[in-house]
């Protein structure tokens, strides 16, 4: 297995149709699922009307901002903003998707590995290894931690930059590419290219998606969520809903 990427596989006749940082400081203490849509379709925003509490604080010489919109127990979906020179992160039990939403940051993985990242990248951060963030300016992101378990031996490196453009075709089947995860009911890390339209009844898992490419519209009940590339959406498990876009590439992240 290449040691510069993730564990990949492609499974046959699964299509991802239920569409699918750094977690700095304690997270909020209670659960919350508000931003912007019907609670079981949700466009992230921590400024939306109903959106959660923010809360302000410092570690190192990082100002944060962070919010929490979804807690299941195991795994978060939340918002953090930073503005500083260096904050360590001491090693993560749980893996993380971030998806940028301004500024840039530079992670140093523990190996010195230099990752610098920017509004629209997707970053996947293993468990298990501690790392530093620097030189944040002004910078933003969605982020979930999920359980995961690094199989023994597996040579999965501690930070990618998760791209579904630098797939090929045949990387897919049914429309997704796994990176990295276990079956249905397991945390899966996959790159998602639907069909232009598409539906889910009684979705059964959460899927946190950001978008990388591309643009349309979800309908869930009487709420219709537009959505384009740099957007990160949380879709609820149970939640019925259909989709229609154009050339849409995404990272979910199945919890």
């Amino acid at each position: 297995m290449p040691q510069a990427t993730i564990k990949s596989t492609s499974r046959a006749g699964i299509e991802c149709r239920y569409a699918p940082f750094l977690v700095l400081g304690a997270l909020l203490a209670t659960s919350v699922a508000c931003a912007q849509g019907d609670p079981g379709v949700v466009k992230l925003s921590p400024d939306a009307p109903g959106g959660p509490p923010v809360r302000d604080y410092s570690i190192d010489t990082f100002k944060i901002r962070a919010a929490e919109y979804y807690s299941n127990g195991g795994s978060t979906v939340g918002y953090s903003w930073v503005d500083g020179p260096q904050y360590v992160i001491a090693k993560p039990k749980a893996g993380e998707v971030l998806h940028v939403a301004q500024g840039e940051v530079t992670y140093v993985a523990e190996n010195g590995s230099l990752h610098t990242i920017r509004p629209g990248d997707v970053l996947f951060i293993a468990p298990g290894s501690a790392y530093t963030a620097r030189d944040g300016k002004n910078y933003s992101h969605n982020y979930i931690v999920f359980p995961l378990t690094v199989p023994k031996g597996a040579k999965t490196p501690q930070m990618q930059l998760l791209r579904p453009s630098d797939l090929k075709p045949a990387d897919f089947s049914g429309g997704e590419h796994i990176y990295l995860g276990g079956g249905e009911s397991a945390a899966r890390v996959i790159a998602w290219r639907p069909a232009p339209t598409g539906s889910v009844t009684s979705a059964p898992q959460n899927r946190y998606i950001a978008v990388t490419a591309g643009s349309g519209q979800i309908v869930s009940g009487h709420s219709t969520i537009a959505f384009k590339s740099g957007d990160t959406l949380l879709l609820r498990k149970g939640a019925s809903y259909s989709w229609s876009g154009t050339d849409i590439e995404a990272i979910c992240v199945a919890f």
